[in-house]
């Protein structure tokens, strides 16, 4: 095929903006130049409509600081099992977990069984959790304040950077 035509019958092949195998695929029912292969993928992987819409699911890497003492640093997650909702703290330290067994789900039952953790093991620097209402509400932000620690989010689609938490639930 001509260079002219060439564009037009990538354009056509990616039409359905599939990605490069189905492009490939099609491409190889209908035509052969040398270089094609080459050619499908540089489409695709220019396509400004598919980089627009393109779910990227991974995100950078961005390594946990290694705490210097035991509960320093603690991850913590809410979660259900058999009907009863639980608070899982964990030392990104030593991967000690503590557990407490929460009445409710709001803010004043959470302010008190942080309390209870840190009675036990002290108050940490920072205590990483997901976005859950009552773990990052404005109550919590000010009794963290107020005890000298810090609280950082993970990610909203992406819990698994709170991973010394996540992994602690799975227990």
């Amino acid at each position: 095929l001509y260079l002219k035509k060439r564009r037009n019958v990538l354009d056509q092949i990616h039409s359905g903006h599939f990605g490069i195998n189905k492009c490939l695929e099609k491409a190889r029912q209908m035509v052969w130049w040398p270089g094609l292969t080459e050619d499908v993928k540089r489409t695709v992987e220019n396509c400004t409509d598919c980089l627009k819409h393109r779910v990227n699911i991974t995100e950078p890497l961005r390594p946990s600081p290694i705490p210097n003492r035991p509960w320093e640093i603690e991850g913590a997650d809410l979660f259900v099992f058999e009907r009863q909702t639980y608070l899982c703290m964990q030392d990104y330290f030593s991967k000690f977990i503590e557990m407490v067994t929460l009445k409710s789900m709001s803010t004043e039952t959470l302010k008190h069984a942080y309390w209870t953790i840190f009675s036990r093991q002290g108050i940490p620097t920072t205590v990483r959790c997901d976005n859950g209402t009552a773990l990052v509400s404005r109550e919590m932000q000010i009794f963290a304040k107020e005890l000298g620690f810090s609280i950082v989010t993970s990610s909203p689609h992406f819990p698994q950077s709170n991973g010394q938490a996540e992994r602690g639930v799975e227990i």
